[in-house]
């Protein structure tokens, strides 16, 4: 489980160069903030686990719904850039990416 939340390289404004707006590292960095979320998760299949301060699970508000559209956005940003975490230390957004052999 270690290796999954390993988010060691730290994200910069160039990671976004080719996305359209409103995706940039601000705009994570504040919906990160704003939702108390220091973690999003690819576990593979569609499977994310967006992770709160509190170390608790962020869930949809209704069964079967989706996230809030813009963690949405973010999850998507995360399977086009093969992206498993995006994690936020002290202010600074840190990315791991999905390793080789691994299957969605």
């Amino acid at each position: 489980m270690e290796e999954v939340l390993d988010a060691s390289t730290e994200m910069q404004e160039s990671d976004f160069d080719f996305t359209k707006p409103p995706l940039s590292l601000e705009f994570i960095k504040g919906i990160f903030s704003k939702n108390e979320i220091i973690a999003i998760i690819d576990f593979g299949m569609r499977h994310f686990y967006v992770m709160q301060e509190d170390n608790e699970p962020m869930t949809p508000l209704y069964d079967n719904s989706s996230y809030h559209p813009d963690i949405e956005e973010i999850i998507l940003f995360m399977q086009v850039e093969n992206i498993r975490i995006i994690k936020m230390k002290d202010g600074k957004l840190y990315r791991g990416s999905i390793e080789r052999g691994y299957e969605k």
